[in-house]
């Protein structure tokens, strides 16, 4: 892409440094996406000439390419986009910002959960290495790569508290959480074992994300044919089955705190989302059954 200034993919150097800097696990996402938009639109194109209907032009392209994204991973690119657009026009290379149409992601609120049944029987099919980690994510909706990377040195069992500096975030504020009841077991439980300076190891070595989720998918494979898994709807922003992972226990955990009278705003603080409508993302409107339980909360009104 030809450019009064340096190319797309270098426009991102300042926030990839940025990301470098605290820690973040985007960084090459970040990059790779900077790298199929300057492709498509060509290294003759000008950024100052990009047009509505040519950023749009994008996501049809992607919708051919052979390796079949879904509209989640456009919208990744598409974000990435529009944050590194909004870097050019605060440092003066772009006069004028294009709109960039990112569809919605509401439909997220309606995919899939694991329920107490289906979790237990997982369970059982996970290796015990990361046994302990799934039962600290489903119980704490923690992203992975917190607890991935957790070491006692950001832990107090006595104290029952953790701290993850904000580099380790994804929004880059520091993690406060204050422990109780089974997360709280589960450190003491780790402490007991402890081997190294990570909380959750493999023999005193880091637990990869890619060990992580290959044990993880590999136990939903040897168990999703159990009748556990009869209702269970694990979908992808284009309506298609997929393999849960991960970060469905994150969204599990937070449907249940909801049910259990959590409040939204206490929800937020401790998964770390600062917009309600992120919550939203995954949670979705307030239901039936929680406003009449609201209503019945709140008592009768006096009467004359």
């Amino acid at each position: 892409m030809r450019l009064p200034y340096p190319p797309l993919s270098s426009w991102g150097n300042g926030k990839q440094c940025l990301y470098r800097k605290n820690g973040k696990k985007s960084t090459g996402r970040l990059e790779r996406a900077l790298l199929r938009l300057e492709k498509h639109f060509g290294p003759e194109c000008k950024v100052n000439n990009l047009t509505t209907e040519m950023i749009d032009s994008y996501r049809a392209a992607r919708k051919t390419d052979e390796s079949q994204p879904n509209e989640q991973t456009i919208n990744r690119d598409y974000v990435y986009l529009k944050m590194v657009l909004n870097y050019g026009v605060k440092k003066g290379w772009l006069k004028r910002m294009p709109h960039i149409d990112i569809l919605s992601e509401t439909h997220r609120s309606e995919d899939g959960e694991f329920t107490q049944a289906q979790f237990a029987k997982l369970l059982t099919a996970l290796p015990a290495l990361v046994q302990p980690l799934a039962r600290f994510v489903y119980a704490t909706w923690m992203r992975i790569s917190e607890p991935l990377g957790l070491r006692w040195h950001e832990v107090d069992v006595e104290k029952a508290e953790l701290r993850i500096n904000g580099r380790r975030t994804k929004n880059g504020t520091q993690k406060v959480l204050y422990l109780a009841g089974a997360p709280l077991a589960i450190l003491k439980a780790q402490a007991k074992k402890r081997d190294g300076e990570f909380v959750f190891h493999n023999d005193g070595k880091p637990i990869t994300y890619d060990m992580a989720i290959y044990y993880f998918q590999t136990a939903y494979d040897a168990v999703k044919g159990s009748p556990q898994f009869q209702d269970a709807k694990f979908t992808d922003a284009d309506g298609e089955s997929r393999t849960p992972g991960w970060h469905d226990l994150r969204r599990t955990f937070a449907r249940n705190a909801r049910r259990a009278g959590v409040a939204d705003s206490e929800i937020m603080n401790i998964a770390g989302w600062k917009t309600h409508a992120m919550l939203l993302r995954y949670l979705g409107e307030a239901k039936a059954e929680a406003q009449r339980s609201a209503f019945t909360r709140m008592g009768t009104t006096p009467t004359a």
